[in-house]
C-alpha cells in the first residue's frame, strides 16, 4: 500500500527546503560578488595578488559556512511560521474529518458547521452539507417506499387470507365468486409487481427516436377515448407551437408517462369534465401543460405526489397503486426534462419541460 502522508507536514517540509536553498544561494552569491569585487580593489591599490588570494580564500571558507547557518536559521524560523499559518489554515479540514468518521445513518441528516476564512473549504463544507441531505432524503424515500410496498402487498394477500378462510369453513360457499375475488385481487399483485418492475428499468431504456409531441398526445387520446366517454370528458389538444414540437427520446415510455398523466385526470374529474393539453416552444425547449377541471391536489400533498406508491387522501376511493406519477416523473427526468405540479384556482395542472429537437441545418 502507497504511503501517506500528512498535507500540513508536506508543506512545512516543501517550504522549509525552498527557504534553505534559496537563502545559502542568495547569500552566498552576494557575498561571493562583494569578494571578488573588494578582491580586485584591494589588489590594485596595497597588496599583492598572491597574498590577497590566500586571504580571499580562507574569507570565502568563512562566508560558506556563515551561509549554511544563516541558511539553517531562516528555514528553521520560516518552517515555524509556516507550520503556524498552514495549521491554522487547515484546522476546518481536521474537524471536517472528525465529522465525517462520526456520520451514519442515525446521524446522516446533522449538518455541519464550521467557520473558515477559506473559500475552497467553504465550498467543500457546502457540498458535503448538500450531499447528505440528498442521501438522507434517499433514505427516507427508500424507507417510505418500503412501508407502502408493504401495504399494498399485505392488503390483497389479507384479502386472499380472509376469502379461504372463509371458504374452508364455509366449503358450500358459492365457488364462482369465490374465484372471481381471487383472480381479482392476483391481478391487483400482478399490476402491482409488473408497475414496480417497469419503474426500476426505465434508467436502461435507450433514448434514440424521434418523437412528435402533438402526435403522441393524439395516441394517447385515441387510447383513452373509451374512459373519457363513459364521464363525457373531452380531450383538447392546443398547439401553440409554430415548429414541429418535436424531441429526441424513448417512444415507449413518453407514451406512457402521458397516459397515465391524463388518465389521473380522467380518473379524477366528475362527470362533463374538461382535459386540456397545451404545447408551447419557448427557445430550446417544449412546455407542455396538462390541465383538469377535477378536485385537484390538497396542498398538504403536493411535495409529495411524485413519490413512488404515495396515494392522496381523495384518491382513496380510486384504482390505483400510486406509482402512475412516479413513474412520469422519471421517464421526462430520463428524457433530461422535468415535471411539477402547478396549482390553479380549480382543478390540477402539470407542466413539463423537454428539450426541443433542432435539425442540424
Amino acid at each position: 500500500m502507497k504511503k501517506k502522508y500528512s498535507l500540513r507536514k508536506s508543506i512545512v517540509f516543501v517550504t522549509s527546503l525552498m527557504f534553505f536553498v534559496g537563502n545559502i544561494f542568495l547569500v552566498l552569491n552576494s557575498i561571493s560578488m562583494s569578494l571578488d569585487t573588494f578582491e580586485v580593489f584591494v589588489e590594485d591599490i596595497l597588496f599583492s595578488s598572491i597574498q590577497i588570494s590566500k586571504d580571499m580564500s580562507l574569507l570565502k571558507k568563512q562566508v560558506f559556512v556563515y551561509g549554511i547557518i544563516i541558511g539553517i536559521i531562516s528555514s528553521t524560523v520560516g518552517s515555524i511560521l509556516v507550520n503556524h499559518f498552514t495549521k491554522k489554515i487547515l484546522s476546518p479540514l481536521d474537524d471536517l474529518t472528525k465529522h465525517i468518521s462520526k456520520v451514519d445513518s442515525e446521524n446522516l441528516i446533522s449538518q455541519i458547521e464550521i467557520n473558515s476564512s477559506i473559500y475552497e473549504i467553504d465550498r467543500l463544507i457546502d457540498a458535503f452539507n448538500s450531499m447528505t441531505q440528498k442521501i438522507q432524503n434517499l433514505f427516507n424515500i427508500h424507507k417510505e417506499f418500503s412501508v407502502y410496498v408493504a401495504h399494498e402487498f399485505r392488503t390483497p394477500l389479507a384479502v386472499m387470507q380472509t376469502q379461504i378462510d372463509v371458504y374452508e369453513k364455509n366449503p358450500n360457499t358459492n365457488t364462482s365468486e369465490f374465484f372471481s375475488s381471487l383472480r381479482s385481487q392476483i391481478i391487483r399483485l400482478n399490476s402491482l409487481i409488473s408497475s414496480i418492475l417497469s419503474f426500476t428499468k426505465i434508467d436502461s431504456e435507450r433514448t434514440n427516436e424521434l418523437i412528435p409531441i402533438d402526435i403522441l398526445v393524439e395516441e394517447v387520446f385515441e387510447d383513452l377515448d373509451s374512459e373519457a366517454e363513459k364521464k363525457n370528458i373531452s380531450l383538447i389538444l392546443h398547439n401553440h407551437s409554430r415548429n414541429e414540437p418535436e424531441i429526441i427520446g424513448n417512444h415507449t415510455l413518453m407514451y406512457q408517462a402521458l397516459l397515465n398523466l391524463i388518465h389521473n385526470s380522467i380518473k379524477y374529474i366528475d362527470i362533463n369534465g374538461k382535459i386540456d393539453v397545451d404545447i408551447y416552444e419557448k427557445n430550446d425547449d417544449i412546455r407542455i401543460m396538462v390541465s383538469d377541471d377535477g378536485c385537484g391536489v390538497p396542498k398538504e400533498d403536493e411535495a409529495r405526489i411524485f413519490m413512488p406508491l404515495f396515494r392522496c387522501e381523495n384518491s382513496s376511493n380510486t384504482v390505483g397503486n400510486g406509482i402512475g406519477l412516479a413513474f412520469t416523473k422519471k421517464v421526462i427526468e430520463h428524457h433530461k426534462g422535468n415535471i411539477k405540479y402547478v396549482r390553479v384556482k380549480k382543478g390540477s395542472c402539470f407542466e413539463i419541460k423537454l428539450h426541443r429537437f433542432k435539425e442540424n441545418i
